[in-house]
């Protein structure tokens, strides 16, 4: 332990020796109590740490693992000429697909770590949030995790102009998108939303159960039905999210209920405040 305990025992003339000692063993008593009780918290804390991180390496090996082996057979059925010639420009574009899928996941894991850290750089412009998220909504829907989904995107404003870092605010909402579409059963929508708050997400999945509706943002966390429906995932896409929100000045908020569906609402200032 990087610390320990002290304890002195001194009286006055005419104190009873015994009244003293037991004093002093029940002080005694009571720091090594609490000294081993903080050090039993430290060590679960240290316990779950290492857990956390342990699932997190395994998830993201998991996820660099899809895309890599898809590039490897493209790779030499094209350099053993095992593939028929009509086929080729399917398979070039495979290449290009899963080469920018893999680039991604990288740039966002070294992104997170600069957020972090606050040596992100953030670069912000006027934009037109309508306009933002309608283009990012038709982009998602030609993505793979979108073909069994609804996914819509509904406003009620013409204009809604924010000031915002374009790359970042963009990870976040198709953060939203892909974990609504994971979380969905087939069939069900996806709704993109523009509104005068900001931008919300919301699925008609299985919802989040109340107790975990916080842990879920920190990193490496995830929920118990990703885990037990054998979700990928790394445990950083919504505290990607939150980190980014927070730096535009905003927060995230979030209403589920387990049955009902979630909807994830990215809070954006107008005027500098949250």
């Amino acid at each position: 332990m990087p610390w320990g305990v002290l304890v002195s025992l001194t009286g006055q003339p005419g104190d009873s020796s015994a009244s003293l000692l037991l004093a002093g063993l029940l002080l005694s008593g009571t720091l090594i109590l609490a000294t081993l009780y903080l050090a039993y918290r430290a060590v679960e804390r240290q316990l779950y740490l290492a857990r956390m991180q342990s699932e997190f390496v395994n998830a993201v090996s998991h996820e660099f693992r899809t895309p890599i082996t898809a590039l490897t057979h493209l790779t030499e059925m094209l350099e053993t000429d095992g593939a028929p010639e009509e086929r080729k420009p399917a398979y070039y574009a495979a290449l290009g697909r899963e080469t920018r899928r893999l680039r991604e996941m990288v740039e966002a894991l070294l992104d997170f770590g600069r957020m972090e850290s606050g040596r992100y750089k953030y670069k912000p412009e006027k934009l037109d949030l309508v306009e933002f998220v309608r283009g990012l909504v038709e982009e998602f829907r030609e993505q793979p995790a979108a073909a069994q989904h609804d996914v819509v995107f509904e406003t009620d404003q013409e204009l809604q102009a924010v000031s915002a870092d374009r790359e970042t605010l963009r990870r976040a909402v198709w953060n939203l998108l892909d974990n609504a579409a994971k979380y969905s059963p087939p069939g069900k929508r996806v709704v993109a939303q523009v509104h005068t708050a900001g931008i919300s997400v919301e699925d008609e999945g299985p919802g989040i159960a109340g107790d975990e509706q916080k842990a879920i943002f920190q990193k490496f966390v995830r929920g118990r039905t990703a885990r037990d429906a054998g979700v990928r995932g790394t445990g950083i896409g919504l505290a990607m999210v939150e980190a980014i929100a927070r730096a535009h000045g905003g927060r995230v908020e979030l209403r589920s209920r387990p049955g009902e569906g979630s909807r994830f609402t990215i809070l954006l200032p107008r005027d500098g405040r949250s």
